[in-house]
């Protein structure tokens, strides 16, 4: 009787082990495995999930199909991140004033640049003119970028021009514009580099005048228009905005199809 009893309860637990349920239930039709958008959150300082973010999007992909299985299951994940180019920038000064006595070649520096960034940083110059009055009398006008050095004393003060450095409307851009580290090449826009451990990158702008004989008593003005590019910045960037692009297509994957 034992006995009986034993293979009698190991048949009932082979009964019992069938699975009774399916994928009948489950509804698969509302994602197809293709992209689709998901909601971003903003972590609080506590770890708690906060409001939904505006600086990060996401989506999700991909499907396995339902099936049975009594060995171990295998899944594999994966995620990947397209991360925009920033930028953090100061400016101080940017108005300079002159008072000229006489005829002579005379120079300043005016503008402290202060730049940070997660990826090279290239400096444009969008327009230049030299020192005009309203009768088109002009000052002769040249500008130069240089490093803003440390004095040994905790301020930072601009390393002065080499003459090559000089520039005007005729020769902007020069080979190079910039001193070490910011080189760069013949025929290439100044480049800043991106520094790894984003320490700030410091430059400055000087002018410089050479009025002669022929300059008339009279208010000058002059103007130099510069432009910072993100070198790296993703295409699903606006450019004007610095925004989303709107209507731009989901990721691809993998990386390096263009579009991530």
């Amino acid at each position: 009787m034992k006995a009986s009893h034993v293979v009698l309860a190991a048949m009932l637990l082979t009964v019992m082990s069938v699975p009774a349920w399916g994928f009948t239930d489950i509804d698969l039709t509302t994602y197809d495995g293709g992209f689709e958008q998901t909601t971003v959150y903003d972590v609080n300082e506590d770890g708690t999930i906060g409001d939904p973010a505006t600086l990060a999007r996401a989506w999700r992909q991909g499907q396995r199909n339902p099936q049975y299985c009594n060995a171990n299951v295998w899944n594999g994940n994966s995620l990947w991140a397209s991360m925009a180019q920033w930028m953090g920038w100061v400016q101080r000064g940017g108005q300079a004033w002159w008072r000229i006595l006489k005829p002579g070649d005379y120079a300043m520096w005016d503008a402290e640049y202060i730049i940070v960034s997660n990826g090279n940083v290239n400096i444009h110059v969008t327009h230049i003119s030299s020192m005009t009055n309203d009768e088109g009398d002009v000052i002769p006008t040249m500008f130069a970028f240089t490093q803003m050095v440390s004095d040994g004393a905790g301020s930072w003060v601009p390393a002065p021009p080499e003459p090559w450095q000089w520039f005007d409307a005729d020769t902007a851009p020069p080979s190079t514009l910039l001193s070490s580290p910011f080189a760069s090449g013949p025929g290439v826009l100044p480049t800043i580099p991106e520094d790894e451990e984003r320490n700030f990158r410091r430059f400055a702008l000087w002018y410089r005048a050479t009025p002669d004989a022929s300059a008339s008593a009279c208010k000058y003005q002059g103007s130099l228009g510069l432009e910072y590019i993100l070198a790296e910045q993703k295409l699903w960037v606006d450019p004007e905005t610095g925004d989303f692009m709107a209507d731009y297509p989901p990721p691809n994957t993998p990386p390096g199809s263009g579009l991530e």
